[in-house]
């Protein structure tokens, strides 16, 4: 099992930002899906909720890598793995309603399930994206319920 090692203060240390290829947004942050519910399950926003149109957290690169495969990593603050999931580009997501304005060229998703296809509490997680194997990248999401 994979552990993140986390020293000092988690807030401090979950906004130390490696230097990256190309920046990423991560949005919806903060997400707010209904309990027990993926839209890549329903697909329905109004019912379901989320602060995107379409109910994934997405990890969008600035500028297309150059490097096209990759793994994300998200950590509780607990510095326990949650999910872990292999990436190659193009990424299309399994859902009709997808939002056309994402770029599958340069945009990674996740439906807030852990890698026992659990959804995650509330909380704080630590995310890192690796490109090939080299870390680019971290951040924080926050999860309410």
């Amino acid at each position: 099992m994979k552990k993140l090692i986390i020293v000092g203060l988690i807030l401090t240390v979950a906004c130390v930002f490696v230097k990256a290829e190309s920046k990423i947004k991560v949005f919806p942050n903060p997400w707010i899906p209904e309990a027990d519910v993926s839209l890549a399950d329903y697909g329905d926003t109004k019912k379901y909720g989320s602060l995107d149109s379409d109910g994934w957290i997405k990890f969008q690169f600035e500028e297309v890598p150059t490097h096209k495969s990759g793994e994300l990593l998200i950590y509780d603050v607990t510095g326990n793995l949650v999910k872990s999931r292999k990436w190659k580009l193009p990424e299309y997501v399994p859902l009709p309603q997808a939002n056309p304005a994402d770029n599958p060229e340069k945009t990674i998703h996740w439906d807030g399930r852990d890698n026992s296809y659990q959804y995650v509490e509330s909380g704080v997680y630590i995310w890192i994206i690796y490109i090939d194997g080299d870390r680019k990248q971290n951040g924080k999401i926050v999860v309410i319920r």
